[in-house]
């Protein structure tokens, strides 16, 4: 549309911190609009359109620069630039990215809150991975290093290799033997969630279990790299729509001589840590009871029997023994509470393979069923029906 204010974004659209950003820009151009907007998709490659067009009123550019080059014609314009911060250390590309605004993560809030979160799950060994010679990464390893000795505890870092066009099988060696080497149970920071991703590769080429040994926690909550992961990988979520937005306000100033004076830059913060199966451990020194809290945990709402969380040769009497005392054990040691202990006993309740569909049934209605029934009413009628004797006194 001519006359319009062009607006160029060349952000990648194949991970979620450049998807973030263009939905807060396209919902401020809703809202304030219209631009005339020339956006790239794909991933970091781009190449840059012409900044000045004839017939268009002014020109603004949103960017991940790709090359000093694209970055010398952009400043050179003399147009509203914003630039997402470097992933690595540039030194002539870094004099001429003073010249534009830029888009900047709050890496030392996010080493902090990644730093809290871990310590936040009981956990006592800590460690970081992160990029080789990317600022953000340095700084959020510093910050989160910081915020892990506040809390009393030492932590690990971890050092990539530092050859050049190394196969991707030596940098997960690499990183697999320093993960073999971390004492056991704990806690890593990756600095995004790609990194997070080769952490999990990495755990599971060496065997070692997630969350139970190693708790992983990623950077962006990109969703698809999240829930692609095995186990699904707990990020911290940051505010890149709301950057976005403050982004296109100001870039929206600076195309009608309105902007503040000076450099801008634009914080992304982050929100919260959104959690998934790669944070939620079963803190268990025997990997037997390890592994049965994780299948209940994991078929919570379906019909299970004693041989799915014990082995086909487990006796129920035993499953259920080395569950409750290892549990026991747990609480005890990492949450120093000498006082719990479960009661004697348990419930537990036999059907032919007959009902079974009756008992799929309502175990899909539990939620609507119990809030006519308590649980506790209706245990006492399964005991009663049953014939078990028993006294109240003694069953909660």
């Amino acid at each position: 549309m001519s006359g319009l204010p062009t607006v160029i974004l060349l952000l990648e659209t194949s991970i979620e911190y450049g998807r973030g950003l263009l939905r807060g820009i396209i919902r401020y151009e809703r809202l304030h609009g219209p631009w005339s907007i020339h956006a790239s998709a794909g991933h970091f490659q781009h190449s840059l359109p012409p900044v000045q067009q004839s017939g268009v009123t002014s020109v603004g550019v949103i960017t991940r620069l790709a090359s000093l080059a694209e970055a010398e014609a952009i400043a050179s314009a003399g147009v509203p630039a914003f630039a997402l911060e470097s992933s690595l250390e540039e030194p002539e590309l870094t004099k001429v990215r003073t010249r534009l605004h830029e888009i900047r993560s709050s890496s030392s809030e996010i080493g902090r809150m990644g730093a809290d979160y871990l310590v936040g799950l009981g956990l006592g060994r800590f460690a970081y991975c992160g990029f080789r010679r990317c600022p953000w990464s340095q700084i959020r390893k510093e910050a989160f290093a910081s915020q892990v000795k506040a809390h009393g505890f030492p932590s690990e870092i971890y050092v990539p290799p530092t050859g050049k066009g190394e196969p991707w099988e030596h940098d997960l060696q690499h990183l697999g033997n320093w993960l073999d080497a971390l004492p056991k149970s704990v806690g890593v920071m990756a600095c995004n969630d790609m990194c997070g991703r080769q952490v999990l590769q990495a755990c599971a080429d060496r065997g070692l279990r997630v969350p139970d040994e190693v708790s992983v926690v990623g950077v962006d909550n990109d969703e698809m790299l999240c829930e692609l992961a095995d186990p699904p990988l707990s990020s911290i979520a940051l505010d890149l729509e709301g950057a976005g937005y403050a982004a296109a306000v100001l870039l929206d100033a600076a195309m009608t001589g309105g902007a503040p004076e000076g450099r801008q830059v634009v914080p992304v913060n982050p929100v919260k840590v959104v959690e998934r199966r790669s944070t939620e451990p079963v803190l268990q020194t025997d990997p037997l009871v390890a592994d049965a809290l994780r299948f209940l945990r994991d078929h919570a709402g379906r019909p299970i029997g004693v041989p799915d969380i014990g082995g086909k040769d487990a006796g129920r009497i035993y499953v259920l023994r080395d569950i409750k005392s290892g549990s026991s054990e747990w609480v005890h040691k990492e949450k120093e509470v000498n006082s719990f202990g479960w009661q004697d006993g348990y419930g537990a309740f036999t059907v032919s393979a007959s009902a079974l569909p009756r008992v799929r049934q309502y175990i899909w209605n539990q939620v609507e069923h119990h809030q006519k029934k308590s649980f506790e009413e209706e245990y006492g009628e399964f005991l009663e029906k049953s014939g078990v004797r028993y006294d109240e006194r003694y069953l909660w």
